[in-house]
């Protein structure tokens, strides 16, 4: 999957909150401060991050907060966009 899953949300009358699924590994933005992708990996992960807005827009979902602070890591190869407050339907 593409997008972190929302597990619950609601409010309690002062703030709105939604509760996602945690994700293992570290932000995109870490990866690229700390400078430890080899070439070989930074390429297969661009391209997966390419499959994976091609995948969300495909399904109406958009997002303008696409940001490397918001990508998780989850393997090598596979990122997850892991923030939905700016995420439209349709």
């Amino acid at each position: 999957a593409c997008l972190a899953v929302a597990q619950s949300s609601g409010a309690d009358g002062r703030a709105d909150w939604l509760i996602m699924e945690r994700l293992p590994g570290t932000t995109l933005l870490h990866h690229i401060a700390a400078d430890d992708l080899p070439l070989r990996q930074q390429l297969a992960l661009a391209d997966a991050l390419g499959a994976a807005l091609a995948a969300m827009a495909r399904a109406g979902v958009h997002n303008r907060d696409g940001k490397p602070s918001n990508w998780i890591v989850t393997d090598p190869a596979r990122a997850a966009l892991a923030v939905i407050d700016t995420v439209g339907v349709g």
